[in-house]
């Protein structure tokens, strides 16, 4: 009854309830058709789509009923056979439906029908008939339809048929090139930005298959379906004009956030660049020189410098070859100059604000900003107190430039020294700017950067920063936010406050930082305490680590006072960003103060633990913490006895959770996650070997070793499982990473257990590790696998 009731309110004369009813019986449709009930409903919305006569309303609230059901589908990843099978009937209706003479209102919702049934036409596309007959459909719509809205929602269809089946495009493309070049010169804006859309889809699609390619290097080679067709070196010839075209149809006041056709053509063409081969540069370079002299036109100066910026970087630029690359790197340096004027002078905001873009992409090429660093720092001293949106590009040159030297930052002097005072009182004037939040976020972010680069002979300079951060961290723990707005921008100042403090912690070191240390502990307790009990600051916790970590047993008069505010972090599931930190806050007291830590580790182990057997806590958490386990054994060696069956539980639960896990080829961040949960089972085992051998305890951990070594054997089995081996193909480095894990903790159990060590010489799969293991690419694998080598074959 109640779906009879659903059906016929998608025929009601009130359009709000059309819609309505629409969305309901989209939702209950993914949820009873997986049970198998309503299996008649796509039927039944296929009738009142195609029914005759025409019923408008009601067929308009069918196909979007459909579209709703399909889109619903995808998104909770329904079984795709479910609506695989009925792709047929649906594809013949929507594109029925889509035809010049019915009305407008039905041509959209079946427009945007296929649009959202395109994931599961899988079968159709690979049919040539069905598939010309789609596109042309489509392409018609596209180019030909008198509603715009209409030639929107064709052409995004157009680019979802470029992401999901690119491989079918090129008969297409002389066609597509055409249509979409049409709209992107001629037709609304929001239809023109799907037509640049559409080869911004292609330019991805080709790029992720040429990753994929290089990923697989050694490994099974991609299928011919899978790899790319290299349709965007064949379109740049033709492609780049129209987007030069479109980069100068800026709008006046355009920021960041804007999206029209001209930052939508910045961004395509900086695909286009990503794209190997694409060889745009004979393209680009002459349009940046042409109308960067432009000085009667701001608009053609601004469009040479973001097509300059796109290129600049980009591997599809230099068309992998010597000659361009030569060819870019002669360019920039004879354009740079001119460039760093422009960001300093020019009239005009908008060039001046996309010259400060370019400016900070060239400084994070190492051989450019060595040889521009000077005027570069001149230029960004100019700018800094310049309107918001140019002073932040100025911030984020400096950024870039530290970035670039930052592995310079232990010589004595380096290219910065003449220039870290200024750049420091320049970024520390820039946060005191009240007309631009973000600007005062990205002037600290600038300011953390260049403190963690500058060079060894300016940590005298660096030492007088600390008063200044403190008072103002203190400053702001008078302030009474007025509303719940004002309390997110105080915290918000407070993070960025201690993330430079912990920069200059890290910097100054033990000697450099312990005449503020009371200071600075007094100011973090306190924003601890400004928080609410739930909750602690995240970047304040992350300062406390790094003074921990400089301190080392100095930290030690802190701790009864900061661990109930480290407690809060670790019982906080629900922000598990913050509950991470926390966690690796542990570890960097437990490597300070070690065994004086051990009062406060029954509550901290206890925390650990339950975190761990909670389901909801977000997964990323619990490797660290497992490896936290590890950490908290060492600080108190032979103590840990105490903990040891309870968290031998959990790493046991943990390991038989790894391999039972079933992780898809393609899902890379389980993968990873799968790698890193092991690799801290691992190194949380040896541990607390190593911790209680330190205390003669390690005759405790002979019960475990059985599953351990069990557990091992499995993961070397792993890659020969045909259900497990591409987690291992894909992941070459981590899966050497963890090799190494496993071969050094059986060297562990052969050190450590040295009256009931295990014979894991006649081991079959022992030394096919180690062999694997001591030819790794890795040097820190070939090492460990060498020395255990020695061990485990060397057995008395």
């Amino acid at each position: 009854a109640v779906r009879g009731r659903l059906l016929e309110a998608l025929g009601s004369g009130v359009d709000e309830v059309r819609q309505t009813a629409a969305q309901v019986v989209a939702q209950v449709a993914v949820v009873e058709m997986p049970e198998g009930f309503w299996g008649s409903l796509v039927e039944t919305l296929l009738g009142f789509a195609t029914c005759v006569p025409a019923d408008v309303g009601r067929q308009e609230a069918a196909l979007k009923t459909l579209g709703y059901t399909c889109e619903e589908a995808f998104a909770s990843e329904l079984d795709e056979s479910l609506l695989r099978s009925k792709s047929n009937q649906i594809l013949t209706a929507v594109v029925q439906c889509m035809r010049a003479d019915l009305d407008v209102v039905v041509r959209r919702a079946a427009t945007v029908a296929l649009l959202n049934a395109l994931e599961f036409c899988t079968d159709n596309f690979s049919r040539d008939a069905e598939r010309n007959h789609i596109m042309t459909v489509v392409c018609t719509a596209a180019s030909s339809d008198q509603d715009p809205d209409v030639r929107r929602a064709a052409f995004e269809c157009l680019v979802r048929i470029g992401e999901v089946y690119y491989a079918t495009l090129e008969p297409y493309l002389p066609h597509l090139f055409e249509i979409s070049v049409t709209a992107m010169r001629g037709d609304r804006e929001d239809v023109a930005l799907q037509a640049i859309e559409f080869w911004s889809s292609v330019s991805e699609e080709e790029l992720n298959r040429h990753d994929e390619v290089a990923l697989s290097a050694g490994a099974a080679p991609v299928p011919d379906d899978k790899l790319p067709k290299n349709f965007i070196p064949k379109a740049v010839p033709h492609l780049c004009p129209v987007l030069f075209e479109c980069l100068v149809q800026q709008d006046e006041f355009q920021d960041d956030d804007s999206w029209n056709k001209a930052t939508a053509a910045g961004a395509c063409l900086a695909l286009l660049a990503e794209v190997p081969a694409a060889g745009v540069l004979p393209f680009v370079l002459p349009f940046v020189s042409k109308n960067i002299v432009d000085q009667a036109n701001w608009r053609t100066r601004e469009a040479a410098l973001t097509a300059f910026g796109s290129v600049l970087d980009a591997p599809g630029a230099v068309d992998a070859s010597a000659a361009a690359a030569a060819e870019l790197n002669t360019f920039v340096d004879s354009f740079v100059p001119g460039l760093l004027s422009i960001f300093a002078t020019d009239p005009q905001p908008m060039v001046r604000d996309t010259a400060g873009w370019a400016v900070g992409k060239v400084m994070l090429q190492p051989e450019p900003a060595q040889k521009f660093v000077a005027p570069a720092c001149e230029a960004v001293l100019k700018t800094l107190g310049d309107e918001p949106a140019v002073a932040r590009r100025a911030c984020v040159v400096v950024h870039n430039l530290a970035s670039t030297f930052e592995d310079h930052a232990s010589d004595p002097v380096g290219v910065l020294s003449p220039f870290i005072e200024q750049l420091l009182q320049g970024l520390f004037l820039a946060t005191l700017r009240d007309d631009d939040t973000q600007l005062k976020a990205t002037a600290y972010e600038s300011l953390g950067r260049l403190l963690r680069a500058a060079p060894e002979g300016s940590l005298p300079a660096l030492a007088q920063c600390v008063p200044m951060l403190m008072e103002r961290l203190q400053k702001t723990l008078t302030e009474t936010p007025a509303s719940e707005e004002d309390k997110t921008e105080l915290s918000e100042h407070q993070g960025l406050l201690c993330g430079s403090l912990e920069a200059l912690t890290l910097r100054l070191r033990a000697e450099g930082i312990a005449p503020f240390s009371d200071q600075l502990m007094q100011c973090y307790l306190a924003v601890f305490q400004q928080g609410n009990a739930a909750s602690v600051h995240e970047e304040a916790l992350m300062a406390v680590g790094q003074l921990a970590s400089v301190s080392g047993h100095a930290f030690e008069k802190y701790i009864s006072h900061f661990v109930p505010f480290l407690n809060i972090g670790l019982r906080n599931w629900e922000q598990y960003e913050v509950c991470h930190v926390a966690v690796g806050v542990v570890g960097d007291i437990c490597r300070a103060i070690e065994s004086k830590i051990e009062p406060f580790t029954d509550e901290i182990v206890g925390l650990l633990l339950t975190a761990l057997q909670n389901p909801s806590l977000d997964r990323s958490v619990k490797p660290a913490m497992i490896s936290c386990c590890g950490d908290i054994a060492l600080a108190i060696n032979g103590s840990y006895e105490r903990y040891l069956p309870h968290v031998m539980v959990i790493l046991k639960q943990a390991a038989q959770s790894s391999a039972q896990i079933e992780v898809s080829p393609d899902d890379y961040d389980l993968q990873e996650w799968v790698f890193s949960l092991r690799e801290c089972i691992f190194e949380a085992f040896s541990a607390i070997m190593q911790a209680l051998k330190t205390g003669n305890k390690e005759a405790l951990i002979i019960s475990e070793v059985t599953w351990l070594i069990e557990f091992c054997a499995y993961l070397s089995q792993e890659p020969n499982m045909p259900y497990k081996a591409s987690l291992w193909s894909s992941n070459i480095s981590a899966s050497e990473k963890l090799i190494g894990g496993i071969v050094g903790l059986l060297g562990d159990l052969v050190t450590t257990l040295e009256k009931d060590k295990p014979d894991l010489r006649s081991l079959p799969w022992v030394s096919q590790l180690v062999e694997r293991g001591c030819r790794s690419e890795n040097a820190g694998v070939r090492e460990t696998c060498g020395w255990a080598r020695g061990v485990i074959f060397s057995q008395g």
